[in-house]
This record gives structure tokens, sequence and C-alpha cells, in this order.
């Protein structure tokens, strides 16, 4: 065959097989990359949230924790020279008193909430003479009304708590122990409520809902070896 005849000759058929294009994804594969994506980048705030705690605590215990200690002490000694001050009785008035009085109070106030450790026995005594109570009494006391904010929240909730075991003397892990048994014997109490609300008494929906069960199983029977009409799960 010369050139010109070949030249001439029909184009030879491509026969390489091209990739075929990229099959649509399902509208519940698209739903799975979203949650995938959505997934991978709550991750990524977290880890963010996290170094960025990490950092803040590394902060607080290097530079605020100890401005703290000092801030406490320092205040624990003005506590006791006013409170000498206080009981010396000479060149006050009964309203300067009264204000010294409750400068001591708010200052005891504010070194019991910033202070990690025991008080001494000079606080200790400067605060009974100055509330008119020991500082176990008037921990207990709290205690109590603590224990009563709480059942009523939980009745305010629905949940049956009784606090009358929870003791000012227990430890926190006896506390912890107890209030984990009394929440699961209370949710237990809940569902058991809510099975027998559930058995009383069907709404009109639920009642519809079997009827129509009912319907299509009977459907079923009469289509049984004929044309499968069950649907596809």
């Amino acid at each position: 065959m010369t050139q010109r005849e070949l030249s001439e000759s029909p184009k030879q058929v491509d026969l390489v097989i091209k990739k075929a294009n990229k099959p649509q994804l399902s509208k519940h594969q698209k739903a799975f990359n979203r949650l995938v994506k959505k997934l991978e980048r709550l991750k990524k705030e977290y880890e963010d949230l996290r170094a960025t705690l990490d950092e803040g605590l590394n902060f607080f215990a290097g530079s605020i924790h100890p401005k703290e200690v000092q801030l406490t002490n320092a205040l624990g000694e003005c506590i006791k020279a006013f409170f000498s001050f206080y009981k010396a009785r000479t060149g006050l008035s009964a309203t300067q008193k009264r204000l010294l009085k409750e400068m001591i109070e708010r200052t005891l106030e504010n070194v019991l909430a910033l202070s990690n450790d025991k008080p001494d026995e000079d606080m200790k005594a400067i605060f009974e003479e100055i509330y008119g109570m020991s500082m176990e009494q008037a921990a207990s006391e709290e205690f109590e009304e603590m224990k009563w904010e709480m059942q009523e929240m939980f009745e305010d909730a629905g949940l049956d708590f009784d606090f009358d075991d929870f003791n000012f003397s227990s430890n926190e892990e006896e506390m912890m122990a107890k209030f984990k048994a009394m929440q699961e014997e209370a949710f237990r109490g809940q569902e058991e409520k809510q099975k027998k609300k559930d058995a009383r008494k069907k709404t009109k929906k639920q009642i519809e809902r079997e009827e129509k069960q009912k319907k299509i199983i009977v459907v079923r029977q009469k289509n049984k070896g004929g044309i499968n009409t069950t649907p596809f799960s």
C-alpha cells in the first residue's frame, strides 16, 4: 500500500478505554462527608481550646497563684491588726466600731474564699468573736442550706432525691458515692413511672399507627406468593 493510500484510508478508531466520569454521590453519602468535615473542624477547635486552657493554667500557676498567696497572707495580718484595734475599745465611737467590725467581716470572707489552707487558731478565734459562732458551725449551716437548695432544685425537675443521708462530717468520696447511688435510683424510678404511663395511656397518633401496621400485615399476607410488596430496607 502506497503512502497516498494510507493517507486516504479511514482514521483508526481509538481503542483506549477512557476513565468513566466520577459517579454522583447519594444524599446519604453527601451528608456523611459533611459530618466528617464537621467532625474534623470540631476536633481542631477542641485542640485549639485545650492548648489555650493549658496556657492559661500555666500562667495562673506561675504568675497569679503566687500573688494570691501573698495577698491572702497580707490580708490575714491585716485582720489580726484590725481585730486587736477593735478589741482595745479606746478612742472609737459606736459607729466607728461597727464599721471596723464590718471591715473585718468582709476581709475574713475574702481570705476564706482565696485561701486553700486551713485557718490557724488565731483566725478561728477572730471568726468566732465576729460572727458569734465557730467556723465549723458556720460551715455546717452553710452545708445544710446547700442541701435544701439542691433538694428544691431536683424537686422542681421532677426528681425525688432524699438528701437526709448527706452529712457535713462525710468526706467528698462518700458524698459522691451516695449521690451517684441516689441518682441511679431516682432515674430508675422515673423510667418505671414513664413505662407505666406509656402502658396506661396511648395517644391517638399511636393508635392510628398501630392500626396502619395491622393493615400492612394483612395486605402482605394476601400478596404472599405474588408480587413482593415489602419495601427495601
